[in-house]
């Protein structure tokens, strides 16, 4: 505490002293201000906090590879998503988070890792995670490369979980491509009824004259036999047309 009341904070280090007696007759004391590192780590403490926080809110989690090592470092969220209990000191390698994938995912993400460490490429991907429970659903992941003196020592990037928008997603797609089927199936509805009111019109002249032809009595063997097969062949049309007015109707 100052001389004006305000506080302050130390780092102190206290040591007694001895005499030939082994008897402490005295302390000696070394203390350091350090109020300004402490509000530091304070303010960076809450800063962390406050993004923990937005990225709960917006199930975004942060990430980063170390490439000489391999080890993952992961925000709060990030275990959250993926479903991982953190525990004290833990520090995930890149076989185990890639573990947590799908085996297709796996290989995505494999090749995009190989890819920005190679060519200096970011990416960004939507693939299935799989949590240790077996959950699998979707999230969205990107990754860039960190150049130090020329040289990539680090990917980061960012994993969300969208399975919810996803699946609406991929819901929609089918919905929609029923509905492009509907569509094809009610123009060959309608295409069907067209088709059985134009025909139906001259094929009933056809077998009305016909049949008119047949009551004829001065008609050979060879004529009749040909005339039946008119018949015969109007009938299979118009039981075709009837197939084809039954399909168009909605029920």
């Amino acid at each position: 505490k100052k001389k004006n009341g305000d506080y302050y904070y130390v780092h102190t280090i206290i040591t007694p002293l001895l005499d030939h007696e082994n008897n402490i007759f005295a302390y000696l004391s070394i203390r350091q201000d350090i109020s300004e590192s402490v509000k530091t780590e304070l303010y960076l403490a809450k800063i962390i906090t406050i993004l923990n926080e937005t990225s709960a809110s917006a199930k975004v989690g942060g990430w980063e590879l170390n490439v000489s090592t391999g080890e993952l470092t992961w925000t709060d969220e990030t275990f959250r998503i993926l479903g991982v209990e953190k525990t004290e000191g833990q520090q995930p390698m890149l076989p185990e988070g890639l573990s947590l994938f799908t085996p297709h995912g796996q290989t995505i993400i494999e090749d995009a890792i190989n890819l920005a460490l190679t060519l200096g490429e970011p990416y960004s991907l939507e693939v299935q995670a799989k949590t240790v429970d077996g959950r699998v659903f979707w999230v969205y992941t990107n990754g860039k490369p960190n150049f130090k003196d020329g040289k990539i020592v680090s990917l980061s990037g960012t994993i969300q979980d969208i399975d919810s928008r996803k699946k609406a997603e991929l819901s929609y797609n089918l919905e929609r491509q029923k509905s492009i089927q509907s569509a094809k199936l009610a123009s060959i509805g309608e295409l069907a009824a067209s088709m059985g009111h134009e025909i139906n019109n001259p094929l009933g002249i056809i077998s009305g004259y016909t049949e008119l032809m047949l009551q004829s009595s001065d008609l050979s063997e060879k004529t009749i036999s040909k005339l039946d097969i008119v018949l015969k062949s109007c009938g299979r049309i118009s039981h075709i047309v009837n197939r084809l007015r039954k399909f168009s109707r909605t029920e």
